[in-house]
Order: structure tokens, then C-alpha cells, then sequence
């Protein structure tokens, strides 16, 4: 009972605390952000008022800046062609004027001095006298003095470098009437003045600064030994493209700071205000204190209340469970004395009941048991006798089945031998068919045989007399070639005739004899050609003769082929009848050994099936002596398990012998 109290314990914690400490941490959380706003508020305007400052600064300077290049002596000093020094009155007033100057602003500014429009220093006055000035030398190799000739320029922090410090320089062009720049005054601006305004009746705690960087994010010092590495706060990135950010962040130290940084608009510095997230945040911790009292306060009252409400619950639970306890050891005769309208109450009353039902099921548990235990033994008695009756079945099943198996086996055998011997016949018969239809395929061909070569016969001779055909035409054309060869004989006569009489004629008749050897050799060219048809007609007609004489012989052998085709004929017609009738004789061999195989196969299938059935009866048998058995084994079960529940039921004490 003692877990069901803690647990009830912390489930009123949990629904009384988590609310409490929800709403606790939003509140925080919302001054934490009001915190913030106004933290970010106050180091705007702290950045605001010394923006202001620092700008009012070069204001003054500007003033003063433009105030010296108006005064006369300077502006004739540099009107001079070239500049001297020494007993030129101008070059001493405008001296005095810019020593005065210094000497009385002394640490705001550092030194004064003038350079010609080509960066040559001409005027720089020494501090208390001292020689050491920036006399003689040239600054044209600035950046910012090109631009000042024009127009006055203020550099950044880091404009012009001495051996161990650092100035911001502002250059006021000094012009004439005209309008001409005659040259430039340049003062040095100390460093340490400009953060001296910067950080002067500035106070945020002990961790809040001010500093200022450069567009480039350079820290702004004026001693070179000050110098370090460029700043990583990442609002001075967000600063130079939006003009101003606010960031939270860790320094290099790994504390978490806020800052504020703002850009000025007119001269090329960034103002950082920065102080650590503990001094914003302290304010919370003295509520946060407050809300841990609260929360602890809470927890005690409600811890108290939840172990009262504990207590009213577990006492009437925990004597169910003492009753409950008695009742698993055996003892059912118990009853729960707790009366209540709740549902501890409810579950008593259920306890109660269920403890009369239990009495009454193991009473009636034991009586079943006893009639279970005569039932089981009576069921022994039965399975018995059904086991030898069975037993003795199966020596019977297994005779039957012996004797069976035996004419199968022999029923098989025939039937084996019967099949052989129709295979065989069978394989008789097929063999048979096919001799008749060769005999048959052969009697076909010999007598496609027989009219090929009458018909070969007949072709031989067609081709014979083409062929004597052939050879009378060859003759003919003999006799035309001996015709042209006569005439182109006396052509060459005529042309020989003609020669001779052209030559008579001298000149005249030359024409007539280019004519008569023109024909002379036509009729030379026809002679040759003739010759060669002749030749060729003697090959042709020797060729002819050939052919001719192999054509008799051919037709001589197809005859004879002819001859033999037909007797070869008449042989196979008679062979082929005789092929029918043993065929014929074979097919009906074989039907009926087919007809007496089949017979003999079911007559083996019968016994097989009676063999088949007879074992099926014995396992059968064996299947009820093995159910007998089952049978038994489960009777004598049933009666270990009666056994076993007058024991169990023995084990509880109803009471019911009590009156």
C-alpha cells in the first residue's frame, strides 16, 4: 500500500506543480525579453549620445580647421610662389598663429602643419619649442590628401603612423579668393581624447565597454603596443551593411555578452556598446529565488495532503489484501467487515461474494470428483477388453494379407509376360506395315521410273534431230562463207584493176586511188573474216557430230533402263500382295493377345485391391488397439487427476461442517 500512496502522492504533485512551474517559467521568459528590449534601448541611446559627442567633436575641429584657413597671413604665406622660411613675414605670422593654436589645444590635437598642393610639408610648428616637427616632409603618398585639395577629408584612425602611435588627421584645404587651393592644413587628432569622450561619464557595471573600430574592424588605439588582431563581435558585419545591430554572443573569454553597435553615417567609425548577459539578466534571479520558495512551499502542502487522502484509501485496501492472502493459503471461510458507499465498499461486497461462490464450486468440485474417479475406472475395464478383441482381429487381417499378396505377386507376373509377348507383337506388326508400305513406296517409284524414262526417251530423240537440224543449217552457211570468200577475191582484183589506172591518170586519178585501196582492204578484211567463220563452222560441225553420236548412245541405255524399270515393276506388284496378306495375319495375332493382356491385368488389379483392403483392415486394427490403449492410459489419467483434486479440494476449508 505504501506504493500505491507515493504514487498518488506524486500524480497530485504533477497536476498541482507543472502548471505552477509553466506559468513561473513563461513569466520569466516574457521579463527575460522585457529585459532585453530595454537593455537594447539604453545601450542604443549610451551609443547614440556618444555618437554625438564624437561628431560634435569634429565639428569643432572642422571650425577650427576652416577658422585657420581664412586667416590672412596663412593664405599670403602660400601665395608666395615658393614658400620660405626664416625673416618672411608671412611665414612668421602664420607661424605664430598655428603655434598658438596648438599650444592652447594641446592634447586634443597633436601637431599642426601646412603642405603645399604637392604634399610638402612648409609649415609645422614644434611642441614648447622643440625642433622635432613634420617639417620638410611630404604626405602626398596619403590616400586623403588628393581629395582634400578639393574638399576637407577626415581619415580613419589609422591615417597617419609615427614611431609609436597612431592619429586621425583632418586636412581643410586652404583656398584664395579665387577660389585656388594654395595648400592644406592638417591636424593631428590624439586618439586618446577621442576615447577619453568616448568613455567620459560612461558607466554600465563592471562589465560593460565602449569602444570604437574602424570600417575595416580594427580596434581604434593610439599606441602601437595597444594594437590587436581585428574584432570578431558579429554585429559589426551586420552594422556596416545596415547602420546598426544588436547581437548576443560569446567573447574569446566564453562570456556571453549583449551588445549594440552603430555606424556613423558621416566619418568612418563603428560604436560598439557591449556589457555581459549576467548584469542584464540579475534582475531574474531574485525572482527565480521567489519561484523555488514558492514551488518548494507548494510541494510540502500538497506532499501533506496527498499522504492524509493516502491513508483513507490504503487502510481498507490493505485488510482486502490480508483477506485475500488467507483466502490463497486455503482458508476461504473469511469474510471482509468494511461497509462504504465508495467503491472500496463496492469492491468488499464483491470480495464477499466472490468468497460464497468459491465455497460452493469446491464443494461441488469434490463431488464430481468421486463420480469422475468410479467413471475412470469402469472406462479402464472397457478399454481393455476392446484391445484383445482387436488383437486377435489383426492376426486374422495379417494372414488374409499374406496370402493375398502372394496371388497379386503371382497375378503380376502373368500379367508381365502377357504384356511381353504383346509388345513383341505388336512390334511384329508395326515392321510388317511398314515392309507393305515400302513395298508399296517402291512399286510407285518404279513405276514413276518406268514413265520417266519413256518419257527421256522420247526427249532424246527430239534433241537428235535438233541437233541433225543444227548440222544441215551449219553446212548451208559453209557454202554462203565460200560464196563471200570468191566475191571478196574478185574484189581485190577490181581494186588491184583500179590501182593501176589511177597511176595512168598521174594527178587526176589520185582521188581514185586512195578509193581502190580503201576497197583493196575491205576486201583483204573480208577474206580474213570469212576464213574465220569457216574455221569456226568446221568446229561446229565436228561438235555436231559428237553430240550425235552420244545422243544414240544415251538413247540406246534408257532403253535398256526402260526395259529393266518395268520388269522391276511387275516384281514389286506381286511382292506387295503377298506383304498384305502377312500384315494382315499379324494384326489379328496381336488383337488377341491385347484382348488376353488386358484380362490379365484386371485380374491382378482385383487382387491388388483385396490386398489393398486387407491392409486397411489391419491398420485399422492396429488403430483401434492403439486408441484402446490411448483409452486406457487416459482412463487411468482421469483417475490420477480425481485423485489430484480431492486432494486440492481437501486443501480448502469451507466450514461448512460448522452449524
Amino acid at each position: 500500500m505504501k506504493s500505491i500512496r507515493v504514487k498518488l502522492i506524486v500524480l497530485l504533485l504533477t497536476f498541482a506543480l507543472v502548471p505552477l512551474i509553466i506559468t513561473n517559467w513563461k513569466s520569466i521568459s516574457e521579463n527575460r525579453e522585457i529585459l532585453k528590449e530595454e537593455i537594447q534601448k539604453e545601450l542604443i541611446h549610451v551609443a547614440r549620445l556618444k555618437q554625438s559627442a564624437l561628431e560634435a567633436h569634429l565639428n569643432m575641429i572642422a571650425h577650427s580647421a576652416r577658422s585657420l584657413a581664412a586667416v590672412t597671413s596663412v593664405i599670403s604665406f602660400l601665395e608666395q610662389p615658393y614658400p620660405e622660411i626664416g625673416d618672411n613675414r608671412d611665414y612668421n605670422s602664420a607661424y605664430d598663429v598655428i603655434l598658438q593654436f596648438q599650444e592652447k589645444h594641446w592634447g586634443i590635437f597633436h601637431h599642426i602643419f601646412i603642405a603645399d598642393p604637392r604634399g610638402n610639408v612648409v609649415l609645422s610648428p614644434g611642441h614648447n619649442n622643440s625642433t622635432k616637427s613634420h617639417l620638410n616632409q611630404n604626405v602626398s603618398s596619403s590616400p586623403f590628401f588628393k581629395p582634400a585639395l578639393s574638399n576637407p577629408q577626415v581619415t580613419d584612425f589609422f591615417g597617419f603612423a609615427e614611431t609609436d602611435h597612431y592619429h586621425q588627421l583632418y586636412l581643410q584645404p586652404v583656398k584664395n579668393n579665387a577660389g585656388e587651393t594654395l595648400g592644406v592644413i592638417v591636424f593631428e587628432v590624439k586618439i586618446d581624447y577621442v576615447n577619453h569622450i568616448l568613455n567620459d561619464g560612461f558607466d554600465l557595471g563592471t562589465s560593460g565597454r565602449l569602444f570604437l573600430s574602424t570600417l575595416n574592424k580594427q580596434p581604434v588605439v593610439e599606441k602601437k603596443a595597444d594594437y590587436k588582431d581585428a574584432l570578431t563581435q558579429p554585429g559589426l558585419r551586420t552594422a556596416l551593411d545596415r547602420g546598426r545591430a544588436f547581437s548576443e554572443f560569446k567573447n574569446d573569454k566564453g562570456v556571453e555578452m549583449v551588445g549594440v553597435y552603430l555606424k556613423s553615417q558621416k566619418y568612418p567609425w563603428i560604436i560598439g556598446v557591449e556589457i555581459s548577459q549576467d548584469d542584464v539578466y540579475k534582475p531574474l534571479e531574485g525572482q527565480m529565488s521567489q519561484f523555488l520558495i514558492v514551488l518548494l512551499i507548494a510541494g510540502i502542502v500538497i506532499g501533506i495532503a496527498g499522504f492524509i487522502l493516502g491513508n483513507s484509501f490504503t487502510r481498507p485496501i490493505k485488510e482486502m489484501v490480508e483477506k485475500a492472502k488467507e483466502i490463497a493459503r486455503g482458508q476461504i471461510d473469511v469474510h471482509i467487515d468494511y461497509e462504504s458507499n465508495d467503491e472500496l465498499g463496492e469492491l468488499a461486497q464483491s470480495l464477499n461474494e466472490m468468497v460464497d461462490h468459491l465455497k460452493s464450486l469446491i464443494s461441488s468440485l469434490t463431488q464430481n470428483t468421486d463420480r469422475l474417479n468410479k467413471a475412470a475406472g469402469e472406462l479402464v475395464q472397457v478399454s481393455t477388453q476392446m484391445s484383445d478383441s482387436s488383437q486377435n482381429l489383426n492376426e486374422k487381417a495379417n494372414n488374409v494379407a499374406s496370402a493375398t499378396e502372394e496371388m497379386s505377386v503371382t497375378m503380376e507376373t502373368v500379367s508381365m509376360v502377357a504384356q511381353n509377348a504383346t509388345t513383341n507383337i505388336s512390334t511384329v506388326a508395326g515392321s510388317s506395315e511398314n515392309i507393305t508400305q515400302n513395298v508399296s513406296q517402291i512399286a510407285d517409284n518404279a513405276q514413276k521410273a518406268q514413265t520417266v524414262t519413256h518419257h527421256a526417251v522420247d526427249e532424246i530423240k527430239g534433241a537428235s534431230q535438233l541437233v541433225q537440224a543444227l548440222n544441215s543449217s551449219v553446212l548451208e552457211i559453209n557454202q554462203v562463207s565460200e560464196v563471200i570468200s570468191e566475191i571478196a577475191e574478185q574484189t581485190k582484183l577490181l581494186a588491184l584493176n583500179a590501182t593501176i589506172e589511177a597511176a595512168r591518170a598521174g594527178e587526176s586519178g589520185k582521188g581514185f586511188a586512195v578509193v581502190a585501196n580503201e576497197v583493196k582492204e575491205l576486201a583483204r578484211q573480208t577474206n580474213e573474216s570469212t576464213e574465220q567463220i569457216t574455221n569456226r563452222i568446221a568446229a561446229i560441225q565436228s561438235s555436231t557430230r559428237e553430240t550425235i553420236e552420244k545422243f544414240e548412245r544415251v538413247h540406246n541405255v534408257i532403253t535398256e533402263v526402260n526395259k529393266i524399270v518395268s520388269e522391276i515393276t511387275d516384281a514389286v506388284a506381286a511382292q506387295s500382295y503377298s506383304t498384305q496378306d502377312i500384315n494382315h495375319n499379324i494384326v489379328s495375332a496381336a488383337d488377341g493377345m491385347n484382348e488376353m493382356s488386358s484380362n490379365i491385368r484386371e485380374s491382378a488389379n482385383v487382387s491388388k485391391m483385396i490386398a489393398s483392403d486387407i491392409i486397411k483392415v489391419h491398420q485399422v486394427s492396429d488403430e483401434v488397439i492403439r486408441n484402446s490403449e490411448m483409452v486406457h492410459n487416459c482412463a487411468r489419467d482421469l483417475s490420477e487427476i480425481s485423485d489430484g483434486l480431492r486432494q486440492v479440494a481437501s486443501v480448502f476449508k469451507t466450514g461448512y461442517h460448522k452449524n
